[in-house]
């Protein structure tokens, strides 16, 4: 075999591949540089309740899967309140491969994070706001804690506050998966009652968008019976299938929808005077009683969804609210009926020292 002489052309091109070849070869041995995301997004807003401004709370940020059980809302505190309510979190950001960020980008992590509030005259800290983490750069946020614990929205969203983004889609795109798309028509022929919705009304629905669609909703005014009504009197009424549909809404967005005649019903064929026994043949029932007026609000289950008053057959009222056992249930009267339908109550978020984890 002829070997070339090692003249300058020659020595050029060996200098050259080796230029190229020797750190791709190193390139592929070594592990690939970190990228650094954005975990939570930056958080502005204000805190009120009842509308009142809350000043010198202390507000925690906790970030990751299920964060909030784990910790309990334990954790050292982000930011205070003003006097005017108002309060600012930074955003915070962590180091991911570049396998787990792509990871992150198809949607295959699920991590969340939450804000907790403690009051200057309480102890422990309780939940106020909890959101998809690695999603947003910048969230402005108003909250009430006298709001209802608003249940997700296409964007997995909820708590006590309302949100809007002010730089959307950080890192992932697009809804969240299983999104519904919103109602473009008033449909109000037929309905029936689901976990957070009736007809064209939604839980965490704009109420300007709904009046935009449905021109026969009126507004009204509510009396407050007890804890389990709005803070708010001013509520709306939307005919769906002949029956009355009250629409209790905070800050725009609907809050909680409640049917109080007999006409719609739920999938399992549950509505406003459908005897209570129907309820106890489904699973995991609980059933809180000890409100004033006298009655009961009976659910399934610790999440969002579909909630039951009926008449509480105990002469006074106990003034605490306590879980009834299954034995007293049974000593209940037969002619027990359903009162009121409620979508999209919380019981997670409402009772959160009784329910399971």
């Amino acid at each position: 075999m002829m070997t070339l002489p090692m003249n300058h052309f020659n020595r050029a091109r060996f200098v050259l591949a080796a230029a190229v070849l020797v750190p791709t070869a190193l390139a592929a041995q070594l592990p690939q540089a970190p990228e650094r995301l954005r975990a939570t997004p930056e958080l502005r807003g204000r805190l009120s309740a009842n509308g009142v401004p809350v000043a010198g709370a202390r507000i925690a940020l906790i970030l990751g899967d299920s964060a909030l059980k784990a910790t309990g809302c334990r954790t050292r505190s982000a930011a205070t309140t003003g006097d005017s309510g108002e309060f600012r979190v930074d955003a915070t950001w962590q180091w991911f491969t570049r396998e787990r960020s792509a990871a992150l980008r198809r949607g295959e992590l699920r991590d969340e994070f939450y804000l907790c509030i403690q009051l200057r005259n309480e102890t422990t800290g309780r939940g106020l706001y909890q959101a998809p983490a690695f999603r947003w750069d910048t969230l402005h946020l108003a909250c009430d804690l006298y709001r209802p614990w608003l249940p997700p929205d296409a964007e997995g969203r909820q708590g006590h506050c309302t949100s809007r983004a002010a730089v959307d889609h950080a890192v992932l795109a697009g809804p969240a998966a299983g999104a519904r798309s919103p109602d473009l028509t008033c449909d109000t022929s037929s309905a029936v009652i689901e976990r957070l919705r009736i007809g064209p009304v939604r839980v965490n629905g704009s109420v300007a968008e709904l009046r935009r669609l449905c021109p026969s909703l009126r507004d009204t005014t509510l009396t407050a019976e007890s804890w389990a009504e709005p803070s708010t009197s001013r509520a709306l009424v939307l005919t769906i299938a002949g029956t009355p549909v009250i629409i209790e809404f905070s800050a725009g967005v609907v809050a909680r929808i409640s049917v109080r005649q007999p006409g719609l019903k739920t999938t399992d064929s549950i509505g406003v005077g459908s005897p209570f026994a129907m309820l106890r043949r489904r699973s995991e029932l609980y059933v809180v009683t000890g409100m004033e007026p006298p009655f009961a609000l009976a659910f399934h289950g610790p999440e969002c969804g579909n909630a039951f008053l009926v008449p509480h057959p105990a002469q006074k009222p106990s003034g605490k609210i306590v879980f009834v056992s299954e034995d007293s249930l049974r000593k209940w009267p037969r002619t027990t009926s359903v009162k009121r339908v409620i979508v999209g109550f919380c019981p997670n978020h409402n009772f959160p020292q009784f329910m399971k984890p």
